[in-house]
């Protein structure tokens, strides 16, 4: 987390940290916030936030992309502000 962002970062004591993906929201996946495959280049999770109900992502882990749409047209039960 970096704010209020969700990011997956890779690490690289040479090079320092690259953000690889970002989203203002939360991510979830079993115990984890982000679940990976073997090699490391795919990830699943599930995304929301306080105006958009919960939906999966998936893919190569600089393009994750929205995968279900069920959720899409429920509305918002609150609204969020920051107050910083």
């Amino acid at each position: 987390m970096s704010g209020a962002d969700a990011s997956i970062i890779r690490f690289d004591p040479t090079t320092g940290e690259a953000v690889l993906w970002s989203k203002r929201a939360g991510l979830t996946a079993g115990d984890a916030d982000i679940a990976f495959s073997a090699d490391g280049h795919v990830a699943a999770t599930v995304v929301q936030d306080f105006e958009n109900a919960a939906a999966i992502y998936a893919g190569p882990v600089q393009r994750l992309r929205q995968i279900t749409h069920d959720n899409d047209a429920m509305p918002a039960l609150v609204k969020a502000k920051s107050v910083a």
